[in-house]
């Protein structure tokens, strides 16, 4: 009976820290478990802020093409290629004509409709790159609408469908020119676009 009883308390003692090292092992376990679960809930509560180099909309305007005029609308799409994703720094001033350029066939512009004042007043005729003072036009209202400094505007001689009376800018190279200033704090890209219906601009901000 004596080696019996000496047999299980030998074995009490080998079995009580193996119990106790489990325990503890299971006791840090889930004191790390509540501590990535607390670093977790920190890192969720904490307020998201926008990564620099973000774009933000602050204007968009759109005008609507009233007629399927192909080389118009292919002027229209050329020079808003150009101006896409055109980037206009804090306290720069943007040129639309220093931007496209002069409008040449070379440059693939199209014969199309312009308005060109004459000794009888304002009549239809041919030009090359006709079309793109939707564009222009366009542009203008989404400058206005982000509240920047327009430098540089000149209306038709007449009225245009595209847009309401006064809102319209007219651009020929050398002469009359559509410029802003951005007086914003920040950089400014555009987005143009020509649809099978609509001209479209977005101005961008930039999180430098």
């Amino acid at each position: 009976m004596g080696g019996s009883y000496r047999v299980r308390f030998l074995g009490l003692i080998m079995v009580c820290p193996i119990v106790f090292l489990v325990a503890c092992k299971n006791l840090g376990g889930a004191q790390d478990g509540m501590h990535i679960n607390k670093v977790r809930e920190e890192i969720q509560t904490q307020p998201e802020e926008e990564p620099k180099g973000s774009l933000i909309e602050i204007s968009t305007f759109s005008t609507q093409l009233l007629d399927e005029e192909e080389n118009r609308i292919k002027n229209l799409s050329l020079a808003a290629d150009i101006l896409n994703d055109e980037k206009i720094p804090s306290g720069a001033e943007f040129s639309f004509n220093e931007t496209l350029g002069r409008r040449t066939k070379e440059k693939g512009y199209k014969e199309a409709p312009i308005i060109k004042n004459t000794e009888k007043g304002p009549q239809k005729a041919l030009g090359v790159g006709g079309g793109i003072c939707q564009l222009s036009s366009t542009l203008y209202n989404a400058a206005e609408g982000a509240g920047l400094e327009i430098t540089e505007r000149h209306q038709h001689s007449k009225n245009v469908g595209y847009v309401q009376e006064g809102k319209d800018a007219t651009v020929v190279y050398g002469s009359q020119d559509f410029k802003f200033k951005n007086n914003q704090t920040y950089s400014i890209i555009i987005k143009a676009e020509v649809s099978s219906k609509e001209v479209s601009i977005k101005l961008l901000k930039v999180e430098d």
